[in-house]
């Protein structure tokens, strides 16, 4: 089935070629949370030691393995994390609504 329209096309979407190709920018600030687990544990591994790999600032947190769905325990959990991590962009509560 064709999704993307090409291999190329949809190789731009590859979040590790992206990681890579971006690495420098990347740096600068953490703006990245890895979440999660499930049954996804070996991925989860591989994208922090590749953000590790290449010295990418990151928040990884492992929450309790629950199903991928929008109606079970990870929702609730990912959202306090990112809210946590927007706090910490945004220090100033009023600087959020500009």
């Amino acid at each position: 089935m064709d999704v993307a329209g090409s291999t190329a096309r949809l190789d731009e979407y590859d979040v590790r070629q992206n990681l890579r190709r971006h690495a420098q920018a990347l740096r600068g600030a953490r703006r990245i949370s890895l979440g999660g687990i499930g049954t996804l544990e070996a991925d989860w591994t591989a994208g922090r030691q590749l953000l590790d790999a290449l010295g990418i600032p990151h928040d990884a947190y492992r929450d309790a393995p629950a199903d991928h769905r929008w109606d079970t325990a990870w929702l609730a959990p990912a959202i306090r994390h990112l809210l946590a991590l927007e706090a910490g962009f945004f220090p100033n509560p009023s600087a959020r609504e500009e």
